[in-house]
């Protein structure tokens, strides 16, 4: 941007003319003795104000063409020096140096390498032991498959030879505590002809929990006659199995309806259904004295009432019994009964003694 070729100075220019002291005259309106006397009054002077400066060009002189403009001031680099840098470094303070960091955080790492090494040389061979952890895991698997595959073949062919079986001979080889039992089958036979009937098919096979260290299982059966039948096996030690004759047949020393009809004296051994009464009559009719249950068969037909005396061992036992199985239902049991010579209760036995709390002999009962 050009601009008029004067040079540029400065002028001091007054703009504030002086004024001229003025004069005070003093008059009195009382007298007229004393002529008007001027009275000079001493001036006042002002603060003096700053002269104004005016910009005068002298034309004439020479200058240059062109000046800068704000475009060029702009693109110029502004170097900004911090004042901090012209401090000395000497009058500065500095902060300590932490070296206990320094150590803290080398320990560490050194923690770190050592960590890593030491799991590198443990896990080296882990992957060599997991591989013959999986190959013997598979192995055991493949045994157990194997055990279980002949037990089961080992129980079935125990269950198709009992049904095939057509002579005593042939049972005794094939049922549990076969010296006590095989009398039993003898006298049984005489009164229930031995028919035999062809195993067909498999219907139920389970495991059943008994307080011996036995195995036994429940294996339903189907037969050629088309009957179904129920037996407990037992899977011996010695690869063998044997059935549980007795509850296969439902084994009694007489016919229930029988023994509640002609009350014969003295001690048999029933397998009954047991739930607490509270009949009490003739001999027993002393509630304090007596513990009442009825007693029947799963074969329906009559029923009598059992006694025990509520302070005796035996009477606990049946209670306890009968309130582990739930207290709904009746409890299969072998039980002792007796009648006692004389006795007037028309349907009451005496419980002599408890022989099994299940339907079997786990053990081979004391005679």
């Amino acid at each position: 941007m050009a601009r008029d070729p004067e040079q540029v100075r400065l002028k001091v220019v007054d703009d504030h003319p002086r004024k001229t002291d003025d004069v005070v005259r003093l008059t009195t309106s009382e007298s007229s003795a004393y002529a008007e006397i001027p009275v000079a009054r001493t001036p006042v002077r002002a603060t003096p104000e700053a002269p104004a400066e005016r910009l005068e060009f002298t034309r004439g002189e020479e200058r240059r063409t062109h000046e800068p403009g704000i475009e060029a001031l702009e693109d110029q680099e502004v170097i900004f020096v911090p004042l901090e840098e012209s401090w000395s470094d000497t009058s500065r303070p500095r902060p300590p140096v932490p070296w206990g960091w320094f150590a803290l955080i080398g320990l560490i790492c050194a923690g770190a390498v050592v960590w890593s090494i030491t799991q590198l040389n443990t896990h080296a061979d882990q992957p060599i032991a997991v591989r013959q952890e999986s190959l013997a895991s598979l192995k055991n698997e493949e045994r157990e498959k194997a055990e279980a595959g002949a037990q089961v073949d080992r129980l079935l062919n125990t269950a198709r030879a009992y049904f095939n079986a057509d002579s005593v001979d042939k049972l005794a080889t094939l049922v549990r505590q076969p010296e006590r039992v095989r009398p039993l089958m003898e006298e049984w036979y005489k009164s229930h002809p031995l028919k035999r009937d062809k195993f067909v098919s498999q219907e139920q096979f389970q495991p059943l929990e008994f307080e011996s260290p036995g195995s036994f299982w429940l294996v339903g059966c189907k037969t050629a006659s088309g009957a179904s039948h129920h037996l407990i096996i037992e899977d011996l030690p010695d690869n063998k199995a044997a059935v549980d004759w007795e509850f296969a047949v439902t084994y009694q020393p007489m016919d229930w309806d029988r023994y509640v009809k002609e009350r014969p004296t003295g001690s048999l051994d029933f397998r009954v259904l047991l739930s607490p009464d509270n009949f009490h009559s003739h001999e027993f009719s002393d509630q304090g004295k007596w513990l009442n249950f009825q007693l029947s068969t799963t074969a329906g037909g009559d029923y009598v009432y059992g006694y025990a005396a509520r302070q005796s061992e035996l009477g606990a036992q049946l209670m306890e019994l009968f309130e582990r199985s739930g207290g709904n239902s009746p409890v299969a049991l072998i039980l002792r009964l007796t009648i006692p010579p004389g006795l007037k209760s028309p349907r009451g036995v005496v419980i002599e003694k408890l022989l099994s709390p299940h339907w079997i002999h786990l053990e081979t009962p004391d005679t």
